[in-house]
């Protein structure tokens, strides 16, 4: 398992930072605006790889495609747009650049989850 889990995580690494320069598009200002840019960025199978992730394993995203959320949208700059909106969304007077980016990947998967979940077919 931890084995499929490493090679998950890089090639979600090598997917997501193909151009290592590029920022997300449109510099998200929001959570949803971040979301969407994922949404478009992402190859459909790691989308489908993300929907159906249970929540309690969403915590392994959070080196990679949380790195990239954190370095690609300025999450790390404490006047960030993305990042205030974060605070207020949750209702706080700051978080840190993790915590941030912990929020827009779970807002990413609820949204995934809709939209790209395996299901059985008969």
């Amino acid at each position: 398992m931890k084995l499929l889990e490493t090679v998950f995580h890089l090639d979600l690494i090598e997917s997501t930072m193909s151009d290592p320069t590029r920022a997300l598009p449109q510099n998200p200002r929001t959570i949803d605006e971040a979301v969407d840019a994922l949404i478009d960025e992402l190859p459909l199978k790691n989308k489908t790889a993300i929907a159906n992730l249970k929540d309690e394993e969403l915590i392994c995203l959070h080196p990679t495609l949380g790195g990239y959320i954190r370095e690609k949208s300025g999450l790390w700059h404490k006047n960030s747009e993305l990042l205030k909106y974060c605070c207020s969304f949750v209702e706080v007077d700051s978080l840190s650049a993790d915590d941030a980016s912990a929020i827009i990947i779970i807002w990413l998967w609820r949204r995934l989850k809709e939209i790209h979940t395996l299901r059985v077919v008969k």
